[in-house]
């Protein structure tokens, strides 16, 4: 994730992260930010994955969120995860975890880390400060379906 977009996420204001593809199931995934930090600064819960197609199906009566869905569509997206919880961690650098472990695959979207040498570091080495339930009322929001945010 680019660091303003962790910022926005922080700050709640951004509530779904949208990938091509993804659990349908919870999951907790270490936040890895890109340059210029290059580094892993926290943890976010993400609920359950929507299919980006079942929501056009929801939406279809409503113009402006189906024309939002279908433009995240346009950019590869075809999940939509709810952003559960956020917990801001200390800072590890991927040179840090380099030195550390030895070689680090910077993450393209997500990669499983259970039963690994990096899952257990981060377990030892990252200090979870207190995590931050996002209120689940907003979850039932179409402004927030698709938002479009200032990157």
């Amino acid at each position: 994730m680019k660091p303003y977009g962790w910022e926005i996420v922080k700050s709640q204001e951004k509530i779904y992260e949208y990938r091509k593809r993804f659990m349908h199931e919870e999951v907790e995934a270490y936040l890895y930010l890109s340059r210029p930090l290059s580094g892993i600064s926290g943890v976010i819960t993400m609920g359950k994955g929507i299919e980006l197609d079942d929501l056009k199906k929801k939406y279809k009566n409503t113009s402006e969120v189906y024309s939002r869905i279908c433009q995240y569509e346009s950019r590869g997206n075809k999940m939509m995860m709810p952003i559960l919880s956020i917990c801001e961690t200390n800072f590890i650098s991927k040179g840090k975890i380099e030195i550390d472990i030895g070689r680090f695959i910077v993450p393209q979207g997500f990669y499983y880390l259970e039963g690994t040498e990096l899952e257990g570091y981060l377990d030892e080495n990252l200090v979870k400060n207190n995590a931050i339930k996002i209120d689940i009322n907003r979850f039932q929001v179409a402004d927030e379906i698709c938002r479009n945010y200032k990157y």
